[in-house]
């Protein structure tokens, strides 16, 4: 019962203690950033002597990372020790797109962060049409190299030469 256990604080301004009604559990709350001794006893009786335990809890501030993709969706949440590096999820994937990195740098976590995907459109991608009187001329980029494409299928360089 409470009356034949006790939970005590060394310090007080950084963890407390409380009884869990109806045991002799201790409640241990974090007040700030700290460090106090938590004390467990048991008083002595006619028979045994007090009994003592203790443990020295430390307080830390731990800090939300939340990483998004482009499209707001959650890749990722963890909560990151103060000064601490987070851990990025696997590089996402969007079609069309390469990923490129992170907004933000999260190596020395100093507060919450909101993160988000990065990403660059693939230049394979890059189709332009370009209207030509009743016909369409394309001029597609592949692979870092632009192609002029004629309604008839001809395919010429940029600089004129037919392929």
């Amino acid at each position: 019962t409470e009356k034949d256990f006790s939970w005590s604080s060394s310090n007080t301004r950084y963890a407390t203690i409380s009884y869990i009604a109806g045991s002799t559990d201790g409640l241990l709350k974090g007040v700030k950033v700290g460090s106090a001794t938590i004390w467990a006893t048991i008083p002595s009786t006619q028979t045994t002597a007090s009994i003592s335990a203790s443990c020295k809890v430390t307080i830390v501030e731990k800090y939300s990372v939340r990483f998004y993709d482009w499209d707001g969706t959650l890749l990722k949440s963890q909560r990151v020790l103060k000064g601490s590096a987070a851990t990025a999820p696997a590089d996402p994937v969007r079609e069309g797109y390469t990923f490129i990195g992170w907004d933000k740098d999260f190596s020395n976590v100093q507060s919450d962060l909101t993160i988000t995907a990065q990403y660059e459109k693939n230049l394979e991608s890059a189709v332009e049409d370009i209207e030509a009187q009743e016909n369409s001329v394309r001029k597609v980029m592949k692979n870092q190299q632009l192609f002029i494409i004629l309604p008839d299928g001809s395919k010429y360089s940029a600089t004129g030469q037919k392929l």
